[in-house]
């Protein structure tokens, strides 16, 4: 498979993000809610093409990519096409993590914690004192929408691909080199969740 812009472990969001890459300090406005999350990059797989040119673009891809949702309390994986992706923060390299680093017991979080805990939002609030005058001030406060839980490792282990990663010799699919299966508090329900195949790289 050819060089491309996005990979493995790096954190992306959709186009709309207010972040740009390597500048995560903007002050979030308007509806929180509508914001997109940030997401790491799991797995990423080449497109099926009708043309015969190689496009080394990460639009020539789909990316796995995983994030918390706070209104499920629960981590999703979506495939996303990488013409609607952009990179916040370039992730290590691959490998960059080791058993001796990663195991049973040990806690551990996703990439996008930091960043979801520095996240802000402004709100303009306006009080109408009088007919003729009024106030006004800004608030800044914290914006925990997608803040994602500390999670506690049951099991790591060698990843196994549930799809092809070669067609003809050529690769077509890349994937992590370990598994690794976590537990959390899930407080909506008042018991413990699983992640299951939380891939890194």
């Amino acid at each position: 498979m050819p060089s491309e812009d996005l990979k493995i472990g790096d954190i992306v969001s959709l186009k709309s993000h207010p972040y740009q890459d390597n500048i995560t300090t903007i002050i979030v406005s308007g509806e929180p809610l509508l914001l997109p999350p940030l997401m790491v990059i799991t797995e990423q797989s080449k497109l099926q093409s009708d043309t015969t040119s190689v496009n080394d673009d990460k639009d020539a891809y789909e990316y796995m990519c995983l994030y918390f949702s706070g209104k499920t309390q629960r981590f999703e994986q979506v495939p996303i096409k990488g013409i609607h992706l952009k990179r916040i923060m370039e992730g290590a390299l691959e490998n960059s993590l080791s058993e001796d680093e990663v195991f049973p017991g040990v806690t551990v979080t996703i990439k996008t914690m930091d960043f979801e805990l520095a996240k802000k939002k402004s709100s303009f609030t306006f009080e109408d004192t009088s007919l003729n005058h009024g106030s006004d001030s800004s608030t800044i406060t914290a914006l925990l929408s997608y803040l994602p839980p500390s999670l506690q490792v049951i099991s790591v282990l060698p990843h196994k691909s549930k799809h092809p990663t070669h067609k003809k010799d050529q690769e077509i699919r890349k994937v992590p080199s370990l598994d690794v299966k976590c537990f959390w508090y899930l407080s909506i329900s008042d018991q413990s969740g699983r992640l299951s195949d939380c891939r890194v790289a």
